[in-house]
């Protein structure tokens, strides 16, 4: 099996810290070559996006829909009712559901969803529940 070189920490590597290039698995020394920090940190700041998280909120009466922007991932659902009831989500309507007789109230109800719409879509929501719902989408930006 291939030795892993053990890399020095971040507070031996300050100040001006250099990120040694060493390919994986070789058991040798860093490489003289670094990349400095200013050129890596510059990298990932160029490749995040500018806002990773977003809130997307809508109201939502019963056979409604909310759209998803592409590259979004819907990682919460949060629901909150002027009553309380049930209600079902999926990405059809009278499809799959993704969410199926799940309850709300007045204080709101959050539901982990974590699903990834690469080329945008749409969220149902159907139950036969009166009024209107408000709901919250907490997006994760990937794209």
């Amino acid at each position: 099996m291939p030795k892993v070189h053990l890399f020095p920490t971040i507070d031996e590597l300050l100040p001006g810290w250099r990120m040694p290039l060493q390919y994986i698995g070789t058991g040798e020394p860093a490489a003289a070559k670094a990349a400095p920090d200013t050129v890596v940190l510059t990298w990932i700041l160029a490749n995040l996006p500018t806002n990773p998280i977003s809130v997307q909120s809508a109201s939502v009466s019963n056979n409604g829909t909310v759209a998803v922007s592409a590259g979004r991932m819907v990682a919460k659902v949060i629901v909150v009712g002027g009553a309380s009831g049930n209600f079902n989500l999926g990405t059809t309507a009278s499809g799959t559901e993704i969410l199926e007789g799940e309850s709300f109230d007045t204080d709101g109800a959050v539901y982990a969803l974590d699903r990834y719409f690469h080329s945008g879509g749409t969220l149902h929501f159907s139950g036969g529940f009166a009024g209107s719902l408000t709901v919250k989408l907490v997006l994760i930006n990937l794209s």
